[in-house]
């Protein structure tokens, strides 16, 4: 791996995806085409979609066992969170593991502790994706100017934070450092509920609304599209966080209820104007 001026800021002989789907798959490609890796392997279970993938040319070369990889500088953990703690460890249990692991995974903290003893992982988050899956989509998936937020636990070695920061650094993000709780809450916030809001809404429709369905109920439940076994291993990893921000979602929206009941318009006026201004300051 190395940092050179006129160069990427980070590059690597070998990088390893585990787990070649949307992101894994999104991940590659912006690898290769920006040349931060000559090589790049994708580690997964099924041999055919590995094959595909390299027919796609989304990775050079697929494997469905670790033993098989061979020298690798990053390795970048792309699977399920109910299964990166597994991986991690997977590799980091090799005779030649990578000199560098990291993840991708959208909760932290139940990540992370488990493995804070793996001196060579630090942990990650691309804010990233699509409600679509598998890599036939990954070109879709844009993460240049996006945010990663990168979780390291306090024994980290600063030559492994590097590297994983210059990695997502080379492929077009910008990099900040959260504590693993911290990233858990705001997650819950900002994307976990959200789709917890998006599925329950997607369920409410009666049969023969379909026809009456415009943008605005589209557009809020676009994410309700995402797999939802994806999404039960995210919201079970962070359920406390979830439910701290159901608690309140449900103040939120007593209010809302009690204005209606009560026919005070007033009182569902600032409701109202309190989303609309959060909102409007997401486009400043």
């Amino acid at each position: 791996m190395s940092v050179a001026e006129n160069d990427p800021p980070f590059r690597c002989e070998t990088l390893l995806i585990v787990g070649v789907g949307l992101i894994g798959g999104a991940i590659a490609q912006h690898a290769r085409q920006l040349g931060v890796a000559k090589n790049v392997i994708g580690l997964g279970r099924d041999a055919s979609r590995l094959r595909a993938a390299e027919a796609d040319g989304v990775i050079d070369r697929g494997v469905t066992t670790a033993g098989d990889v061979g020298a690798c500088d990053l390795a970048v953990v792309c699977t399920p969170v109910d299964r990166v703690v597994a991986d991690v460890q997977s590799l980091a249990g090799l005779a030649r593991p990578p000199r560098v692991i990291t993840d991708a995974g959208s909760v932290k903290e139940a990540i992370c502790a488990p493995l804070h003893c793996v001196g060579q992982f630090v942990g990650s988050h691309p804010l990233a994706g699509s409600e679509k899956s598998g890599f036939e989509h990954a070109s879709a998936v844009q993460f240049k100017d996006r945010i990663c937020v990168l979780t390291p636990v306090p024994e980290a070695p600063a030559d492994v934070l590097r590297a994983v920061r210059g990695f997502w650094e080379a492929i077009g993000m910008k990099t900040v450092t959260l504590d693993a709780r911290t990233h858990d809450q705001v997650l819950a916030r900002t994307s976990h509920f959200p789709h917890v809001i998006a599925y329950a809404l997607a369920s409410l429709l009666e049969p023969g609304d379909a026809p009456f369905v415009a943008g605005g109920f589209r557009d809020t439940t676009r994410i309700a599209a995402s797999d939802p076994a994806l999404w039960t291993s995210i919201l079970m990893a962070n359920r406390d966080a979830v439910l701290e921000t159901f608690r309140r979602h449900r103040q939120k929206m007593a209010m809302i209820e009690e204005a209606l009941a009560s026919e005070d318009a007033e009182l569902l006026r600032a409701g109202l104007l309190e989303g609309q201004r959060v909102r409007q300051s997401l486009n400043s």
